[in-house]
């Protein structure tokens, strides 16, 4: 078999109707990355054959939410087929340090009458496993590293995860008020970890696991009400960088995520 191609049997992702999937390189235990319930939304990338590097157009989600997903770039930025953790992941485009760097993200968009991926007042989780490039930031617009989110920070409502000078952080941002929850330390770069954020109640709470060790890093919580979380039908959930409400990334603080993504996940707690 050629050592550059994936291959896998779940029905996660497709290009041009080849799937994709594989396995990660360096991973201690695949078992660390198993996912307890797919949810709503659950982007494992893990399907048929396809080499590395193969440019994706477009995925299927494995949770039961029923959703269209998409991808849009801007600069020449592609989303391709990378090592996951395990299996096929995606691969976001690498910091280039360009004033107009290259940007790409995973559009999800809900379908049908009900929109089953704004939490309302209910509790719920969403994250990601990921591996951040050395080089992740800096230029005037690839100046941050959104994994997942929802909503614009000028917007009525906003959850989002994200690795700004490699530290996560998450805000949750509703009808009562907002919440932010920030680790003290970044991350190393070049090394999977999962993140997670959460909303139970009042409490707002980010974990983070190095999954190569297979211990947890850190968590912190903040008590803060935020009310309801509710978008428009149309404004859709982004993977790996900022998208307005128009549907089109940005041409400045594309917040473009430069690794690899894996793992993608939103789950109703309630």
């Amino acid at each position: 078999m050629n050592p550059r191609l994936l291959g896998l049997t779940l029905p996660a992702l497709l290009l041009g109707g080849c799937a994709v999937g594989g396995t990660a390189q360096g991973v201690a235990s695949e078992a660390r990355f198993a996912v307890a319930e797919p949810g709503l939304l659950a982007l494992e990338f893990d399907d048929v054959v396809a080499e590395v590097g193969t440019v994706l157009s477009r995925a299927e989600n494995r949770g039961s939410a029923r959703v269209r997903i998409t991808v849009t770039t801007d600069n020449g930025g592609r989303v391709r087929l990378g090592s996951g953790a395990p299996g096929g992941a995606a691969e976001m485009p690498v910091h280039t340090g360009a004033a107009s760097a290259p940007a790409a993200a995973l559009v999800v968009t809900p379908m049908g009458d009900e929109d089953v991926l704004q939490p309302g007042d209910g509790d719920f989780s969403f994250g990601a496993r990921f591996n951040l490039d050395t080089e992740s930031e800096g230029s005037g617009n690839d100046d941050g590293n959104n994994l997942l989110q929802r909503g614009l920070f000028s917007g009525d409502a906003q959850y989002k995860v994200q690795l700004d000078g490699g530290v996560p952080s998450c805000r949750i941002a509703g009808t009562g008020g907002e919440a932010l929850v920030k680790l003290e330390e970044p991350v190393p770069t070049e090394h999977w970890f999962l993140v997670e954020c959460s909303r139970r109640g009042d409490v707002v709470s980010l974990r983070v696991e190095d999954l190569e060790a297979g211990e947890e890093v850190s968590t912190a919580s903040v008590s803060r009400r935020t009310g309801v979380v509710e978008f428009s039908h149309d404004e859709a959930l982004t993977i790996g960088a900022k998208v307005g409400s128009d549907g089109t990334i940005p041409e400045k603080s594309t917040d473009q995520f430069n690794g690899t993504i894996d793992g993608v996940f939103y789950r109703d707690l309630s």
